[in-house]
């Protein structure tokens, strides 16, 4: 009798985030079912072209976010229990 498998089980196949054994159930399921193994596939690319499509921000981005993080400074209000967040340029 052949396990039935959801679209999730295949994208945690892809991701390798199953279990050995449950992965070995998984894999010998393929040669019987061709439009598993064609989600798989489609899966797969996509992966593929999501990983290769990763931009990274330019460092002038990287910089300001670093300044604005240096800049920041959180007090606290002793008489009153308030928290006040500050910028300093």
């Amino acid at each position: 009798m052949h396990k039935l498998f959801t679209s999730n089980d295949i994208l945690r196949f892809a991701y390798n985030e199953m279990q050995p054994g449950e992965a070995a159930e998984f894999y010998a399921e393929l040669s019987y079912c061709p439009e598993m193994e064609e989600e798989l596939e489609y899966i797969q690319l996509t992966k593929s072209l999501l990983d290769d499509s990763v931009e990274q921000p330019c460092s002038g981005v990287i910089q300001s976010i670093l300044s604005y993080s240096a800049a920041l400074e959180i007090q606290k209000i002793p008489s009153r229990g308030l928290t006040v967040e500050m910028v300093f340029n």
